[in-house]
């Protein structure tokens, strides 16, 4: 809370958006890091590990000593709690995180962090009566999660229910477009459904899966990894998201020197006008507007006709 107050007056300080991003990390909130980590790009105060925390949100950040020590000193703290739960959900201690969730939510029934992840466990759990039942109780402004469409459209597709399913992780991919799990879902769902978009998805997700693993092979290395950064840069362009292509192609050349890639992708970002595709146009790029056409009819009440 303190640095979401520091905030307040100062929102471009890159040291509290960069602090506020990570214990939004280690709490399990990744879409709601993104903005102060978008923030650090557009401002040039990142570093390696935060440009890859941003490039792959889904990427769990494990601080099981630091969540321990703050668990000790704040014990009521409702965000130190769900880093608790989180660790657990981590671990696989599915019944943990379950138990600490619950208590969370009765103390604050309404705070959507915490529905989200107790919706993971449950599904984690094979729990589809209490799925139905966690659904019914979300308040509203859990439509706004791309967690929650996202195990609605596990539990779909759990009940071989396809075409329910469609809708809900593409009502998620709109809320995050850099859902990797998500996108990859959705792909297999309409390849099911015999609809042709499906290929686009799914090579959307096999550069997300590739972003991934080079970051891996990056982070190992201490960015020594210089043609796992051109694959993520050359990714993060192919799907739009130019910012951080044009971050990875920075970084490459202060440790690696210049290359034809990075002068290849500067030149490329190097537009006053050129936005990212990726964040401001929820189906991907202009020609996949398809998903909007899935999501539009995604509803919380068809959760219950499943």
């Amino acid at each position: 809370r303190a640095y979401q107050k520091v905030l307040e007056g100062h929102p471009n300080q890159p040291e509290s958006r960069e602090r506020v991003a990570f214990l939004l990390g280690i709490c399990g909130q990744r879409w709601e890091s993104v903005p102060h980590l978008m923030n650090l790009i557009a401002t040039g105060r990142w570093d390696l590990q935060t440009l890859a925390v941003l490039t792959d949100v889904e990427r769990p950040i494990e601080q099981y000593e630091l969540v321990d020590q703050a668990f000790r000193a704040e014990p009521g703290d409702r965000m130190v709690r769900l880093s608790v739960a989180s660790h657990a959900f981590l671990s696989g201690d599915m019944q943990e995180a379950r138990r600490i969730l619950e208590e969370i939510l009765e103390d604050h029934p309404d705070w959507t962090p915490s529905h989200a992840m107790l919706g993971e466990v449950l599904f984690q759990q094979n729990a589809l009566e209490d799925l139905v039942k966690w659904n019914s109780n979300l308040p509203a402004e859990a439509e706004n999660s791309p967690t929650i469409w996202y195990v609605r459209g596990q539990t779909a597709r759990a009940l071989e229910r396809l075409d329910a399913s469609a809708q809900f992780y593409a009502r998620a991919i709109t809320l995050a477009p850099e859902y990797r799990q998500a996108t990859y879902q959705l792909g297999q769902v309409l390849a099911k459904l015999q609809d042709n978009n499906s290929s686009i998805l799914l090579e959307n997700a096999n550069w997300q899966a590739q972003i991934s693993q080079n970051l891996d092979l990056i982070l190992a290395s201490d960015g020594k990894a210089r043609d796992s950064m051109r694959i993520v840069s050359q990714g993060c362009y192919h799907l739009g998201r130019f910012s951080e292509a044009r971050a990875w192609a920075l970084t490459s050349q202060s440790i690696h020197g210049k290359q034809d890639w990075t002068s290849e992708i500067l030149e490329k970002t190097d537009q006053a006008n050129l936005v990212d595709e990726t964040r401001t146009q929820p189906s991907f790029l202009k020609q996949r507007n398809f998903v909007l056409g899935y999501a539009s009819i995604a509803s919380r009440d068809l959760f219950h006709e499943l």
